[in-house]
C-alpha cells in the first residue's frame, strides 16, 4: 500500500499478510497537508445489516504510530501511552482481532435514549462492566453489545434507579 507513514506500513504488512481479503476494505488516510497517511480498514461482520451501521464493521486504524482496533461502538488503542513495547504494538492488536473474530469477546456501547454514552465490553457469558461509566455519573438506559457472527448480540435495558 502506498503512501503510508513507515509505522502504519509495518502494520499494513502484517495485516495484510495475516487477512490477504481484507485488503479490499483498506485505504490510505491523509490529514491535511501531510505527504504520508495511514491505514484505514473497515471490514463488514457477517452479522451486518443492510446496509450496514457504523457498528458492523471492524476498523483497524493507525493514526500516530499506535493501532486502533474498534468494533459494535467500542474501541481499544493499542500504543506506547498505554505501555506498550513496540513489539506489543504489532502484536497485541492481532490478540484483540482474533478475540473478536473467534467471539470470544463481545462489543458495544452504552445509551441513553439515542444519545451514545460510552464504550463497553466483556466475554460472551458475562455481564459488561460498566464501573468506569458509573464512576464518572455517566447515566444511560441500554446496553448494546455485538459479536462478529451475531452469535451474542444482546439489547440490556438499564434502570439505575432500582
Amino acid at each position: 500500500m502506498a503512501h503510508l507513514d513507515d509505522d502504519s506500513q509495518q502494520f499494513a504488512d502484517l495485516l495484510f499478510a495475516r487477512f490477504p481479503e481484507w485488503r479490499q476494505f483498506g485505504e490510505v488516510f491523509v490529514e491535511g497537508k501531510r505527504e504520508e497517511g495511514y491505514l484505514a480498514v473497515n471490514v463488514p461482520a457477517p452479522s451486518a445489516s443492510t446496509p450496514p451501521a457504523p457498528e458492523d464493521y471492524l476498523y483497524i486504524i493507525t493514526p500516530y504510530g499506535g493501532v486502533t482496533v474498534g468494533f459494535g461502538g467500542s474501541h481499544v488503542d493499542f500504543d506506547t501511552s498505554n505501555g506498550l513495547t513496540e513489539e506489543e504494538m504489532l502484536t497485541k492488536p492481532f490478540e484483540f482481532i482474533d478475540d473478536i473474530l473467534e467471539e470470544r469477546l463481545v462489543m458495544g456501547h452504552a445509551r441513553q435514549g439515542s444519545e451514545w454514552r460510552g464504550s463497553v465490553q466483556g466475554k460472551p457469558s458475562e455481564e459488561p462492566n460498566v464501573s468506569h461509566l458509573s464512576r464518572w455519573n455517566i447515566a444511560f438506559d441500554t446496553i448494546r453489545l455485538r459479536s462478529w457472527k451475531g452469535t451474542y448480540d444482546r439489547i440490556i435495558k438499564v434502570n439505575q434507579n432500582a
